[in-house]
């Protein structure tokens, strides 16, 4: 988890082992040198963590310490360019749909229309006909086919719920 602020400190943490990296001051070179190089983690400006200082001491539980957080600055630093790739291919896809044509509804983001990039890279919004109720895969398949309607907006999931599983009428 990224934070902000080592304002989390405050917070009541309730999970066992826990890693957080303060953004703010992170550079590759603090995070090489305090981490890799440098004396104890918890002198550390840039993480708030409850690792013990047993593990600490270890150079390779160190170096995963580092390489977590390289990932998590960079991960950082490719989301905002990659939010904008993600509503680019959206807004060309949606009115260009192969099923629908251009339709002025598609490029409404809360129409039920409006399809996210999964929902175009997997198109399926009826329920496998052959597996029914009862079935050891119906479960599966329907856990399956609501996570990826998890990231579509609510007209979305309320239409295909509604219209293709006809489910809550």
């Amino acid at each position: 988890m990224i934070i902000n602020n080592m304002a989390t400190k405050e917070l009541d943490i309730h999970a066992n082992k826990f890693l957080n990296l303060n953004k703010k001051n992170v550079t590759f070179r603090k995070l090489a040198f305090q981490l890799l190089f440098g004396g104890h983690i918890q002198d550390s400006d840039l993480i708030y963590h409850n690792i013990p200082q047993e593990k600490e001491n270890k150079y390779l539980h160190r170096f995963i310490i580092f390489l977590s957080l390289v990932i998590q600055v960079l991960l950082n630093h490719i989301s905002k360019p990659l939010s904008i790739l993600g509503r680019f291919l959206e807004a060309v896809l949606n009115p260009f749909k192969v099923t629908s044509g251009i339709h002025p509804d598609n490029v409404d983001r809360k129409s039920a229309r409006y399809f996210s990039f999964l929902g175009h890279l997997d198109t399926r919004v009826e329920l496998d006909g052959t597996i029914e109720h009862g079935d050891g895969r119906y479960y599966p398949a329907l856990t399956m086919m609501a996570s990826k309607l998890a990231y579509e907006n609510q007209n979305v999931i309320r239409s295909v719920v509604a219209d293709h599983w006809k489910v809550g009428n």
